[in-house]
């Protein structure tokens, strides 16, 4: 037995039950569980990295105006964050520290 989520008219997710046959099942093969695994990773790790350098860039824009008067710190934060070279920086940084 097997549930699946079911869309309805009225917006509510709801899980629908279903029976689905032990010969019917498809079966991943085992090298493809793990490079499936190893993307899911890859992934996981990556949205990770980028919310901790966002939010590490919030943090310093939001230190610097306390500090240093700035028109648009919105503004700055983006420039910042559009940075090839600082976020590139920032993602080895969080990626040494992630290994620590």
């Amino acid at each position: 037995m097997t549930y699946l989520p079911d869309n309805t008219d009225d917006g509510v997710l709801r899980l629908k039950k279903i029976e689905v046959e032990q010969h019917k099942q498809n079966k991943i093969p085992d090298k493809d569980v793990q490079s499936y695994c190893k993307r899911y990773k890859t992934c996981v790790g990556t949205k990770t990295t980028e919310i901790l350098i966002e939010s590490f860039f919030a943090l310093a824009t939001k230190g610097l105006v306390l500090v240093v008067k700035i028109e648009d710190p919105d503004a700055l934060q983006n420039d910042i964050k559009n940075d090839y070279i600082i976020t590139k920086e920032m993602s080895n940084l969080a990626g040494g520290l992630g290994l620590r």
